[in-house]
């Protein structure tokens, strides 16, 4: 459903951004793998079946790293991508009381900003060229369901990902431009075991009916199916991809 369709997946280097690439790639899309580290998006583009993908360096929080980004991958393809996955992300553990504006707006610029700037960019691509197309979101099942306290920035910044989609979802769709958001629960990933401690993901993994983390590609193929035209009536809408984590307070 993908096959011959450009694919952009921001922070595709590792993690949900990586595994989404790989589904894509799987479907038969053309992906882009973007990356604020271009080593690890190489790494990337060499596990992807098929052909015609390429990795490319964007610091999706620098406006001007997106546009550069956004121009060479219309001078490669000689189109715009028309799917679009926001996976790249940061994410930090300070208290509360603790926390200071720079540790708040350095989570804010990648997470918040950074996807505002791509989902500004690729909307203003796709009606230029009068193109449907499909973005899909990450977000985090952390904004409404479970609450590490230490992960304020991070929760706070996630719950402004998801307002971003219903905003853009309310004006995009009368140019047949598709906006939804996945939330993941708790997954494997480098991010995670990097922003958490042992003790907490002990505690994650004990609250899940399935008693283990989420593995990535279990995201990535909720995402690939909002890409796809299996989707096509689904827009605006906030997906869970949790298994079945309950409301907890972690410390």
């Amino acid at each position: 459903m993908l096959s011959g369709k450009i694919a952009l997946i921001t922070g595709g280097g590792s993690g949900i951004g990586r595994a989404t690439c790989e589904v894509v790639a799987r479907e038969r899309a053309y992906v882009v793998v973007a990356d604020k580290v271009l080593a690890v998006a190489d790494e990337t583009v060499k596990l992807l079946p098929g052909n015609n993908h390429i990795s490319i360096y964007m610091d999706v929080s620098n406006e001007s790293s997106v546009e550069n980004a956004f121009k060479a991958i219309v001078y490669h393809y000689n189109a715009p991508p028309t799917l679009v996955v926001n996976s790249a992300g940061c994410g930090s553990m300070v208290p509360p009381l603790g926390i200071t504006k720079e540790q708040l707006y350095e989570v804010f610029d990648v997470n918040v900003m950074g996807t505002l700037n791509v989902c500004q960019l690729i909307s203003k691509e796709l009606i230029k060229n009068k193109s449907q197309g499909s973005i899909v979101n990450v977000g985090s099942i952390v904004t409404n369901k479970v609450l590490i306290p230490s992960s304020l920035g991070y929760n706070a910044s996630k719950a402004v990902v998801e307002q971003i989609t219903r905003a853009f979802a309310g004006e995009m769709a009368k140019y047949n431009i598709r906006f939804n958001v996945v939330l993941p629960g708790f997954i494997d990933t480098p991010l995670l075991r990097q922003a958490t401690t042992p003790d907490i993901i002990n505690n994650l993994v004990s609250s899940c009916a399935f008693e283990r983390l989420g593995k990535p590609h279990e995201v990535a193929e909720v995402i690939s199916f909002l890409l796809s035209d299996r989707s096509s009536f689904v827009h605006g809408t906030s997906i869970e991809v949790s298994g079945g984590q309950p409301t907890k307070n972690f410390s």
